[in-house]
C-alpha cells in the first residue's frame, strides 16, 4: 500500500512539473513576477503553502502584500478574489490549461 502511495505521489509530481514547464513559455516575458504566478511565499514553486496563504488572505486571517499579493493575483484582475483561489487550486492539481492564467 505504501508503494502504491509513493507511485501515485510521483506521478502527480511529474504531471504538475510538466504542466508548469509547458505554461512558462506562454506567460508574458516582460514580467518576472508573471513567471512566478501563484508563488505567494516566494520559494520558487507553487504549492499547497501558497494556496493556504491565499485562502487565509481571502478569509481575512492575514494580509498579503508586495510580491506575494501580486503573485496571488492569478487572473491578473488587480484584486484577489475567489477566482484567484480556484485558478491556484487548478494550477496545483494541473486540472486546467495553465496558459489561461495570465491574460
Amino acid at each position: 500500500m505504501q508503494l502504491k502511495k509513493l507511485i501515485l505521489w510521483s506521478i502527480r509530481t511529474l504531471v504538475t512539473a510538466l504542466c508548469v514547464m509547458l505554461a512558462l513559455p506562454c506567460l508574458p516575458a516582460s514580467s518576472a513576477q508573471a513567471a512566478l504566478a501563484g508563488d505567494v511565499d516566494g520559494d520558487g514553486a507553487v504549492s499547497a503553502a501558497d494556496y493556504t496563504l491565499l485562502r487565509l488572505h481571502l478569509l481575512g486571517k492575514m494580509t498579503l502584500a508586495g510580491a506575494g499579493l501580486s503573485a496571488a493575483d492569478m487572473d491578473g484582475s488587480g484584486a484577489l478574489t475567489v477566482n484567484d483561489y480556484v485558478w491556484m487550486r487548478l494550477l496545483i492539481s494541473c486540472a486546467s490549461p495553465v496558459p489561461a492564467l495570465r491574460r
